[in-house]
């Protein structure tokens, strides 16, 4: 059907119809991890669909949606004033900018933090606000040395310049996915 093909086809018409419209559904407002979530949970019942094969079946159906004017457009990139705005409105001090890794719903990128001198769940001195995430859509042309990824560039770009107007260090420890173990700024550092 509309963008799928060949396997992806088949998987698609098999996956009840009420499913499909979900799919759909989720894939006009960019959710693509969890619409292919769907076409693995809604294809179970006839056939074992790896996650691969369920975002193919998504991405077919995205650029076939995306032809006709369904996707929702990507929101406008960031702007650094406005990154300098988001983090001058955290009321904890900020003491350094960080970029790691993530996935979020739609793709893979880096997010784009402002680390705070406040406890939280996931550290006893500090915590974290998104700023942003890097989907490389808005890397600039000139490409960091040594950078792979345009999320990455872009992360670099965004990041260093904020963390240079706060005052404040930049860290980005894993610019090109190469280390197995998620470290972060915080984990050098103590009171």
């Amino acid at each position: 059907m509309l963008g799928v093909n060949g396997d992806n086809e088949r998987i698609w018409l098999a996956l009840p119809e009420d499913s499909r419209a979900l799919v759909d559904d989720l894939i006009c407002r960019r959710h693509t991890v969890r619409a292919a979530k769907l076409v693995r949970e809604a294809a179970a019942s006839t056939r074992q669909v790896s996650i691969n094969e369920a975002l193919d079946v998504v991405e077919g159906r995205r650029y076939g949606l995306s032809v006709r004017g369904l996707v929702d457009p990507l929101p406008p990139p960031v702007t650094l004033s406005q990154l300098v705005e988001r983090a001058r409105a955290i009321t904890d001090p900020v003491v350094a900018i960080e970029a790691l890794w993530d996935g979020d719903t739609q793709r893979w990128g880096v997010l784009l933090l402002a680390i705070v001198r406040c406890p939280s769940r996931q550290h006893p001195i500090f915590d974290q606000y998104e700023l942003m995430f890097a989907d490389g859509r808005d890397a600039p042309t000139d490409s960091v040395e040594g950078i792979r990824t345009p999320q990455a560039a872009e992360a670099v770009n965004k990041g260093s310049a904020l963390a240079r107007e706060l005052g404040v260090p930049f860290s980005f420890l894993d610019p090109n996915a190469s280390l197995l173990e998620d470290l972060r700024w915080w984990d050098s550092r103590s009171a």
